[in-house]
Protein backbone atom coordinates (compact mmCIF):
# COMPACT_ATOMS: atom_id res chain seq x y z
CA UNK A 1 0.00 0.00 0.00
CA UNK A 2 1.50 3.42 -0.88
CA UNK A 3 1.92 5.51 1.66
CA UNK A 4 0.04 8.89 1.60
CA UNK A 5 2.33 11.74 1.61
CA UNK A 6 0.17 15.46 2.37
CA UNK A 7 0.15 18.26 -0.37
CA UNK A 8 2.23 20.14 2.77
CA UNK A 9 4.93 17.91 2.89
CA UNK A 10 7.47 19.87 0.56
CA UNK A 11 6.63 23.08 2.99
CA UNK A 12 9.40 23.53 5.12
CA UNK A 13 9.81 22.16 8.61
CA UNK A 14 11.61 24.26 11.62
CA UNK A 15 13.25 21.06 13.48
CA UNK A 16 11.46 20.36 16.69
CA UNK A 17 14.07 21.52 19.24
CA UNK A 18 11.86 22.26 22.59
CA UNK A 19 9.80 19.86 24.62
CA UNK A 20 6.95 20.56 27.73
CA UNK A 21 6.66 18.48 30.44
CA UNK A 22 3.44 18.69 32.15
CA UNK A 23 4.18 17.04 35.73
CA UNK A 24 2.24 19.52 38.07
CA UNK A 25 -0.87 17.08 39.17
CA UNK A 26 -0.39 15.14 42.55
CA UNK A 27 -0.61 11.66 41.37
CA UNK A 28 -3.54 10.58 43.12
CA UNK A 29 -3.85 7.32 41.24
CA UNK A 30 -0.49 6.62 42.89
CA UNK A 31 -1.73 6.77 46.17
CA UNK A 32 -0.46 6.15 49.06
CA UNK A 33 3.37 6.20 47.10
CA UNK A 34 2.64 9.94 45.93
CA UNK A 35 1.76 11.25 49.28
CA UNK A 36 5.63 11.37 50.19
CA UNK A 37 6.99 11.93 47.02
CA UNK A 38 6.25 13.41 43.80
CA UNK A 39 5.12 10.39 41.15
CA UNK A 40 8.22 11.98 38.69
CA UNK A 41 10.42 11.19 41.43
CA UNK A 42 9.68 7.33 42.08
CA UNK A 43 12.56 5.14 41.52
CA UNK A 44 12.42 3.59 38.26
CA UNK A 45 16.09 1.50 38.14
CA UNK A 46 18.16 3.94 39.75
CA UNK A 47 16.85 6.86 38.26
CA UNK A 48 13.66 8.76 38.85
CA UNK A 49 10.95 8.47 36.76
CA UNK A 50 11.46 11.65 35.26
CA UNK A 51 14.49 10.45 33.58
CA UNK A 52 12.64 8.47 30.94
CA UNK A 53 11.42 11.44 29.46
CA UNK A 54 14.46 13.12 29.67
CA UNK A 55 16.37 10.43 27.52
CA UNK A 56 13.15 10.47 25.30
CA UNK A 57 14.02 14.66 24.61
CA UNK A 58 17.95 13.56 23.93
CA UNK A 59 16.96 11.06 21.89
CA UNK A 60 15.10 12.79 19.65
CA UNK A 61 17.85 15.67 19.55
CA UNK A 62 16.08 18.22 21.54
CA UNK A 63 18.32 21.06 23.41
CA UNK A 64 15.52 22.79 25.68
CA UNK A 65 13.14 21.49 28.20
CA UNK A 66 10.90 22.34 30.08
CA UNK A 67 8.85 20.70 33.39
CA UNK A 68 5.94 22.22 34.34
CA UNK A 69 5.23 21.95 38.21
CA UNK A 70 2.96 22.70 40.99
CA UNK A 71 3.98 25.15 44.17
CA UNK A 72 2.68 22.05 45.89
CA UNK A 73 5.47 19.72 44.83
CA UNK A 74 9.08 21.20 46.05
CA UNK A 75 10.94 17.94 45.08
CA UNK A 76 11.37 18.58 41.59
CA UNK A 77 13.10 21.88 42.33
CA UNK A 78 15.35 20.20 45.01
CA UNK A 79 16.31 17.47 42.60
CA UNK A 80 17.45 20.45 40.00
CA UNK A 81 19.41 22.05 42.77
CA UNK A 82 20.93 19.04 43.69
CA UNK A 83 22.12 18.07 40.05
CA UNK A 84 23.46 21.65 40.26
CA UNK A 85 25.30 20.63 42.86
CA UNK A 86 26.76 17.38 41.63
CA UNK A 87 28.11 18.81 38.70
CA UNK A 88 30.14 21.06 40.92
CA UNK A 89 31.29 18.48 43.27
CA UNK A 90 34.74 17.52 43.56
CA UNK A 91 35.00 13.88 41.86
CA UNK A 92 37.90 12.90 44.33
CA UNK A 93 36.33 13.07 47.71
CA UNK A 94 34.97 10.76 49.70
CA UNK A 95 31.18 12.43 49.06
CA UNK A 96 31.35 12.39 45.57
CA UNK A 97 28.11 11.81 43.48
CA UNK A 98 27.61 8.58 41.86
CA UNK A 99 27.80 8.02 38.42
CA UNK A 100 24.29 7.54 38.18
CA UNK A 101 23.98 11.16 39.69
CA UNK A 102 26.25 12.37 37.61
CA UNK A 103 25.23 11.13 34.61
CA UNK A 104 21.89 12.76 35.07
CA UNK A 105 23.48 16.20 36.07
CA UNK A 106 24.77 15.62 32.42
CA UNK A 107 22.02 15.14 30.88
CA UNK A 108 19.72 17.61 33.04
CA UNK A 109 22.26 20.47 31.38
CA UNK A 110 22.53 19.20 27.96
CA UNK A 111 18.83 19.47 27.35
CA UNK A 112 18.88 22.64 29.67
CA UNK A 113 16.26 21.70 31.82
CA UNK A 114 13.86 24.39 33.57
CA UNK A 115 10.85 24.34 35.88
CA UNK A 116 8.39 26.88 36.08
CA UNK A 117 5.33 26.50 38.42
CA UNK A 118 1.02 26.04 37.05
CA UNK A 119 0.21 28.72 40.53
CA UNK A 120 -3.42 26.64 40.01
CA UNK A 121 -4.32 23.29 39.15
CA UNK A 122 -6.09 24.05 36.12
CA UNK A 123 -5.48 20.98 33.84
CA UNK A 124 -2.94 19.91 31.06
CA UNK A 125 -3.70 21.91 28.53
CA UNK A 126 -2.81 25.08 30.94
CA UNK A 127 -0.28 23.66 31.79
CA UNK A 128 1.09 23.27 28.44
CA UNK A 129 0.63 26.85 28.33
CA UNK A 130 2.84 28.02 31.27
CA UNK A 131 5.20 25.94 28.99
CA UNK A 132 4.72 27.44 26.04
CA UNK A 133 5.47 31.10 28.18
CA UNK A 134 8.59 29.61 29.52
CA UNK A 135 9.69 29.12 25.81
CA UNK A 136 8.98 32.44 25.20
CA UNK A 137 7.45 35.10 22.37
CA UNK A 138 8.20 32.80 19.46
CA UNK A 139 7.05 30.03 21.09
CA UNK A 140 3.70 29.36 19.15
CA UNK A 141 5.28 29.86 16.14
CA UNK A 142 7.29 26.33 16.21
CA UNK A 143 6.36 22.97 17.10
CA UNK A 144 6.41 21.79 20.78
CA UNK A 145 7.08 18.36 21.67
CA UNK A 146 4.83 17.17 24.73
CA UNK A 147 5.62 14.00 26.98
CA UNK A 148 3.75 13.04 30.05
CA UNK A 149 6.06 11.75 32.89
CA UNK A 150 3.53 8.62 33.54
CA UNK A 151 4.31 7.09 30.32
CA UNK A 152 7.26 5.02 29.66
CA UNK A 153 8.26 3.90 26.52
CA UNK A 154 9.78 0.28 26.21
CA UNK A 155 12.00 -1.50 25.72
CA UNK A 156 14.12 2.01 24.85
CA UNK A 157 13.03 5.55 25.15
CA UNK A 158 13.47 6.18 21.37
CA UNK A 159 8.86 6.86 20.91
CA UNK A 160 9.58 10.60 20.90
CA UNK A 161 12.05 10.33 18.66
CA UNK A 162 9.42 8.50 15.32
CA UNK A 163 6.81 11.55 16.63
CA UNK A 164 9.62 14.06 15.44
CA UNK A 165 10.37 12.54 12.17
CA UNK A 166 6.91 11.96 10.84
CA UNK A 167 6.37 15.84 11.93
CA UNK A 168 9.21 16.46 9.69
CA UNK A 169 7.90 14.54 6.86
CA UNK A 170 4.38 16.20 6.92
CA UNK A 171 4.52 18.99 8.87
CA UNK A 172 1.34 18.45 10.56
CA UNK A 173 0.82 17.55 14.53
CA UNK A 174 1.92 14.20 15.42
CA UNK A 175 -0.02 11.39 18.17
CA UNK A 176 1.84 8.30 19.34
CA UNK A 177 -0.54 5.59 18.35
CA UNK A 178 -1.02 1.95 20.12
CA UNK A 179 -3.29 -0.68 19.40
CA UNK A 180 -6.36 -2.06 21.35
CA UNK A 181 -5.91 -4.41 24.25
CA UNK A 182 -7.98 -6.52 26.03
CA UNK A 183 -7.71 -4.45 29.07
CA UNK A 184 -8.32 -0.88 27.64
CA UNK A 185 -11.36 0.63 29.49
CA UNK A 186 -14.21 2.90 27.19
CA UNK A 187 -12.97 6.39 27.28
CA UNK A 188 -9.99 5.79 28.65
CA UNK A 189 -8.09 7.43 26.31
CA UNK A 190 -9.09 8.48 22.50
CA UNK A 191 -9.69 6.25 19.75
CA UNK A 192 -8.73 7.93 16.29
CA UNK A 193 -10.06 6.89 12.59
CA UNK A 194 -7.63 7.19 9.85
CA UNK A 195 -7.63 8.45 6.08
CA UNK A 196 -7.06 7.39 2.79
CA UNK A 197 -5.36 5.26 1.97
CA UNK A 198 -5.40 3.30 5.46
CA UNK A 199 -8.97 3.99 6.04
CA UNK A 200 -10.30 0.53 5.27
CA UNK A 201 -6.97 -1.18 6.30
CA UNK A 202 -6.96 -4.21 9.11
CA UNK A 203 -5.39 -3.26 12.16
CA UNK A 204 -2.69 -5.58 11.70
CA UNK A 205 -1.67 -4.26 8.59
CA UNK A 206 -0.84 -0.86 9.81
CA UNK A 207 2.66 -0.07 10.08
CA UNK A 208 4.73 0.93 12.49
CA UNK A 209 6.30 4.63 12.45
CA UNK A 210 4.54 5.77 9.41
CA UNK A 211 2.96 9.08 9.41
CA UNK A 212 -1.31 8.11 9.50
CA UNK A 213 -3.48 10.75 8.55
CA UNK A 214 -6.27 11.22 11.03
CA UNK A 215 -9.28 12.25 9.90
CA UNK A 216 -11.89 12.26 13.62
CA UNK A 217 -11.35 11.03 16.94
CA UNK A 218 -13.74 9.83 19.32
CA UNK A 219 -13.75 8.51 23.51
CA UNK A 220 -11.98 4.96 23.15
CA UNK A 221 -15.01 2.65 22.98
CA UNK A 222 -12.50 -0.80 24.20
CA UNK A 223 -13.05 -2.52 21.29
CA UNK A 224 -10.25 -4.64 19.95
CA UNK A 225 -9.88 -3.13 16.59
CA UNK A 226 -9.30 0.34 17.56
CA UNK A 227 -6.25 2.82 16.99
CA UNK A 228 -5.71 4.59 20.36
CA UNK A 229 -3.49 7.63 21.08
CA UNK A 230 -0.76 7.34 24.25
CA UNK A 231 2.49 8.54 25.01
CA UNK A 232 2.66 12.02 23.59
CA UNK A 233 2.18 14.35 21.03
CA UNK A 234 4.51 17.04 18.46
CA UNK A 235 1.80 20.33 18.65
CA UNK A 236 2.07 23.12 16.12
CA UNK A 237 0.90 26.58 15.50
CA UNK A 238 -2.10 24.83 13.58
CA UNK A 239 -2.82 22.80 16.97
CA UNK A 240 -2.39 25.60 19.24
CA UNK A 241 -4.77 27.64 17.30
CA UNK A 242 -7.63 25.48 17.24
CA UNK A 243 -7.23 24.76 21.36
CA UNK A 244 -7.94 28.30 21.20
CA UNK A 245 -10.70 28.13 19.14
CA UNK A 246 -12.30 25.60 21.31
CA UNK A 247 -10.64 25.84 25.07
CA UNK A 248 -10.65 29.41 25.48
CA UNK A 249 -13.57 31.57 26.24
CA UNK A 250 -11.91 35.20 25.75
CA UNK A 251 -8.46 35.82 25.53
CA UNK A 252 -7.94 36.08 29.58
CA UNK A 253 -9.39 32.98 30.02
CA UNK A 254 -7.24 29.97 30.61
CA UNK A 255 -7.15 27.12 28.19
CA UNK A 256 -10.32 24.51 29.31
CA UNK A 257 -9.86 20.90 29.20
CA UNK A 258 -13.22 20.29 28.21
CA UNK A 259 -13.02 21.65 24.74
CA UNK A 260 -9.82 19.45 23.92
CA UNK A 261 -11.46 16.72 21.43
CA UNK A 262 -13.73 19.26 19.22
CA UNK A 263 -10.32 20.83 18.90
CA UNK A 264 -8.60 17.84 17.75
CA UNK A 265 -11.45 16.98 15.74
CA UNK A 266 -11.33 20.43 13.86
CA UNK A 267 -7.87 20.34 13.19
CA UNK A 268 -7.95 16.11 11.93
CA UNK A 269 -10.77 18.02 9.66
CA UNK A 270 -8.13 20.34 8.27
CA UNK A 271 -5.52 17.75 7.53
CA UNK A 272 -3.38 18.82 10.36
CA UNK A 273 -3.48 16.21 12.77
CA UNK A 274 -1.25 12.48 12.11
CA UNK A 275 -0.37 9.78 14.56
CA UNK A 276 2.24 7.33 14.28
CA UNK A 277 1.86 3.42 15.19
CA UNK A 278 5.28 3.07 18.21
CA UNK A 279 6.30 -0.37 18.46
CA UNK A 280 7.32 -2.25 21.86
CA UNK A 281 5.17 -0.74 25.00
CA UNK A 282 3.83 2.21 26.96
CA UNK A 283 3.69 1.55 30.24
CA UNK A 284 1.14 3.52 32.49
CA UNK A 285 3.50 3.64 35.88
CA UNK A 286 0.85 6.50 36.82
CA UNK A 287 -0.74 3.89 38.21
CA UNK A 288 -0.62 1.59 41.41
CA UNK A 289 -0.75 -1.71 38.70
CA UNK A 290 1.46 0.39 36.19
CA UNK A 291 4.53 1.17 38.18
CA UNK A 292 4.44 -2.27 40.30
CA UNK A 293 4.92 -3.56 36.23
CA UNK A 294 7.89 -1.05 35.83
CA UNK A 295 9.55 -1.85 39.23
CA UNK A 296 8.96 -5.96 38.70
CA UNK A 297 10.50 -5.42 34.98
CA UNK A 298 13.30 -3.50 36.18
CA UNK A 299 14.31 -5.60 39.31
CA UNK A 300 14.12 -8.53 36.67
CA UNK A 301 16.56 -6.98 34.02
CA UNK A 302 14.03 -7.37 31.69
CA UNK A 303 14.06 -3.83 30.95
CA UNK A 304 16.52 -0.71 31.67
CA UNK A 305 16.71 2.71 30.75
CA UNK A 306 18.31 3.16 27.62
CA UNK A 307 21.80 5.93 27.59
CA UNK A 308 22.11 6.22 31.18
CA UNK A 309 24.66 3.52 32.85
Amino acid sequence: MAEHVPPFSSLATAPVVSAIVPAAGLGTRLSPLSLGCPKELLPIGLYPALTACLLEAAAAGLSDLVVVSSPHKPGLRALSLALAAALDAPTSSLSAPSPQTLALARLWQRLRVRIVDQPQPLGVLDAVERGLEALGAAAPSFAVAVLFPDLLHLPDQTALTHLVAAHQKTGAAVFGLRRARRDDRPGSTLSVRLGPPWADAAKEQIPLSTPLPIVALAPAQGRPDELLTTFGQVQTPAWNAALHRHCRSDDRAALCDAGFLAALNDLAQRGGLYGTLLAGDIVDLGTLAGYGEVVRRFSVASAHLRGVP
